[in-house]
């Protein structure tokens, strides 16, 4: 659940052939899309940092992704484990915005109950 994940949803969409074509091979397939583990880490500053360097190293095939999704988007989703304060707030960098912004890739942040691990 914690990690950073690619979402790539579309009817109709080939992700079959979309992920043989860029040669991407870790992706889980659904009916619609796929989903790309980006950060196995719990760390948000990590999953940052990983998540920063994937988008730098796949921006070609990231902009032909969301050429193919058009008028969808893929989401880059940011998973945490909820804290035990009574307010919880979450603080993305310019840089991940201004990245994700550029490929034309929403941004989600998921926060999963600490009993769900």
């Amino acid at each position: 659940m914690a990690g950073c994940v690619l979402r790539v949803r579309k009817e109709d969409f080939d992700s079959k052939e979309f992920l043989h074509s860029a040669n991407i091979e870790n992706a889980t397939l659904i009916q619609g899309g796929f989903n790309l583990t980006v950060s196995k880490n719990e760390n948000l500053d990590t999953q940052i940092f990983e998540a920063e360097e994937f988008l730098k190293n796949n921006t070609e095939t990231l902009r032909s992704l969301t050429s193919i999704l058009s008028p969808d988007v893929p989401e880059l989703n940011f998973g945490i484990w909820r804290n035990s304060s009574p307010v919880q707030s979450i603080l993305l960098p310019l840089s991940i915005i201004t990245q994700c912004s550029e490929l034309g890739i929403e941004i989600r942040t998921s926060i999963y109950e600490v009993n769900d691990r």
